[in-house]
């Protein structure tokens, strides 16, 4: 584990580091994720090992030795990320798999990466830098040439090592010299004028993803649980491709992972991909490479179930202004989830979003959610008991609840709602049309004309339109709007599921929460519904929350407890 001491010194050496050099360094990892995602390994090129201690994600930026070693001809590079402790490995793995990269090295503990390393083929090279260093002039020659390493470890400049596989048990265990002020000094200035590649990972030879290096095999089945995908029948030598198939046929390759460092060579359990949380699944193709072959190609099918969703994997999205801001806060407090503002998002989303209304970038979150067709939440004025400070109604992938799940009635007995029964004598029919801000956001900015146009067409009833009140302007009360009321029509908005409490039928939008006990084609305006309401009464109590509950975590407890529940 490192010490305090040593902690400080790699945060000495990050501020001893001109923004230049580190942009460099930067520029050159980033290279190397790109290329990774760009091509499959190849059989037949030569594997090493890279390890390297670091107590967070920013260490890597000073790993010089490892970014060179990245850049040399003809080496299969597999990058091994060893933290001091496991919260440390956490937040690493968390940043890792957000940004995209988090499966295209090994991240482990110190601990677990010095018992792992044994049971790698034994005459697998081994690199290990215990500390940010240049890769050694003659290492990096004999690792070119392949001739490194092929008996018991050595020992370059500042602790940099290098053994077969079969003799490293002990790479890991010397400490760090960082704690040396003379030492300090000397590593910084090494490291300022060591020389990167061009561009890391540019210089091995590529190919073409043709029929044999990919053969054609029986479709087999890859499968989630809680919330890693787990691969069978792996073999312990095999490093493990996981490429995720484009819309255009081109492949993205999302893991590349060594069968024995991920699960002891038995099945490889590759944890959920945040910017790849899909509902609706999506082909890809697992490769087990071998040293000399593409042992198996498997094509599959990937997507994450709802129940699998974990806070790590969720951003909330903060807006600047609006009131949203204290739920969103909350229920990032009652996650742990990470908090960001959504004026500041550009591009593709890296994990599942969660966001509070429309305005302010959040309705650009939710049509890129849509785009990459992720898992998204959205959190809005609740059903019943609403305002802010209140409750605040919770739904996924839609903007209200959707199809009636079966949960019990004890949230609904809390409310203590007065439902009336059902009206049938009414004579008029009361429109309510949505707002113009709800109208731009979910493109139905002609709901109102096209509705009244089809209500005229189906129906002789005196049709009264209903705007949403405005705060200082005199309004009807909806009992006394619906005295006399057939029907009520609204595209989702919440006074349907007032007016179906009061006992009007209604019609709705499909999306609406009121859908369920309403009907959607205005051209049943004469035979409404008169369902039952007690099962959907209960299921949109379970779709919201106290801002208590959502600050203490029940929230999102009740939310992945839903998902477990069959429908109605």
């Amino acid at each position: 584990m490192m010490r305090p001491a040593q902690v400080a010194g790699l945060a000495w050496l990050r501020r001893q580091m001109p923004e230049p050099w580190l942009a460099e360094s930067i520029t050159a990892w980033r290279a190397w994720q790109m290329a990774t995602r760009a091509d499959l390994p190849k059989p037949g090129a030569r594997r090493v090992v890279v390890v390297i201690r670091v107590a967070c994600s920013d260490d890597i930026l000073l790993h010089r030795g490892l970014l060179q070693v990245l850049g040399l001809t003809g080496l299969q590079c597999v990058i091994v990320l060893a933290m001091p402790t496991p919260a440390a490995l956490a937040l690493v793995r968390h940043e890792a798999l957000r940004e995209g990269w988090g499966l295209s090295a090994v991240l482990t503990t110190v601990a677990d990466c010095a018992a792992l390393l044994p049971l790698l083929a034994g005459n697998t090279t081994v690199v290990c830098f215990p500390q940010p260093a240049p890769l050694p002039a003659d290492l990096a020659r004999a690792l070119a040439a392949g001739e490194a390493c092929d008996a018991a470890p050595g020992t370059w400049d500042y602790g940099v090592m290098a053994g077969a596989a079969a003799t490293v048990a002990d790479l890991l265990c010397p400490d760090l010299a960082l704690p040396d002020p003379g030492a300090l000094a000397a590593l910084a200035e090494a490291l300022r004028n060591t020389d990167l590649p061009s561009e890391p990972g540019g210089d091995q030879e590529r190919h073409d993803e043709d029929s044999t290096l990919l053969p054609h095999v029986a479709e087999v089945e890859a499968w989630l649980r809680a919330s890693e995908m787990e691969l069978p029948d792996i073999h312990p030598g095999d490093l493990i491709t996981v490429a995720l198939i484009e819309p255009d046929g081109n492949q993205s390759i999302a893991a590349v992972q060594p069968a024995v460092l991920g699960a002891g060579g038995q099945a490889l359990c590759l944890p959920a991909l945040p910017r790849h949380a899909r509902p609706t699944p999506r082909p890809m193709q697992v490769c087990a490479i071998g040293r000399d072959q593409v042992r198996a190609a498997r094509p599959v099918n990937y997507s994450l179930p709802a129940t699998a969703l974990q806070p790590s994997l969720l951003t909330a999205y903060l807006n600047r202004g609006g009131g949203g801001n204290p739920v969103i806060q909350a229920f990032a407090d009652g996650t742990g989830c990470r908090l960001a503002y959504a004026e500041d998002h550009t591009g593709e989303l890296p994990d599942v979003p969660v966001v509070w209304g429309v305005l302010r970038g959040s309705d650009k979150i939710l049509a890129q959610a849509r785009a990459q067709d992720l898992h998204y939440f959205y959190i809005d004025h609740a059903y019943f008991d609403r305002g802010h400070g209140h409750s605040y109604r919770i739904a996924r992938n839609a903007y209200e609840a959707g199809p009636v799940r079966k949960v019990p009635d004890d949230r609904l007995k809390m409310l203590d709602l007065e439902i009336h029964p059902w009206r049938k004598g009414g004579r008029n029919i009361v429109v309510c049309p949505p707002t113009e801000f709800f109208a731009a956001a979910h493109g139905c900015e002609d709901w109102l004309d096209t509705t009244l146009h089809r209500l005229r067409v189906e129906t002789d009833r005196p049709i009264i339109i209903r705007e949403k009140p405005r705060q200082g302007e005199p309004w009807v009360p909806l009992p006394q709007a619906l005295a006399d009321a057939h029907a009520l029509v609204t595209h989702s908005s919440n006074v349907a599921i007032e007016a179906a409490c009061l006992g009007t039928p209604v019609f709705v939008a499909p999306t609406s929460a009121a859908a369920p006990i309403g009907l959607t084609d205005l051209g049943m305006i004469e035979r409404p519904r008169y369902p039952k309401r007690q099962g959907w009464l209960a299921h949109l109590a379970y779709g919201q929350f106290t801002l208590e509950e959502i600050t203490s975590g029940k929230a999102w407890d009740l939310l992945m407890w839903q998902e477990t529940r069959g429908f109605v």
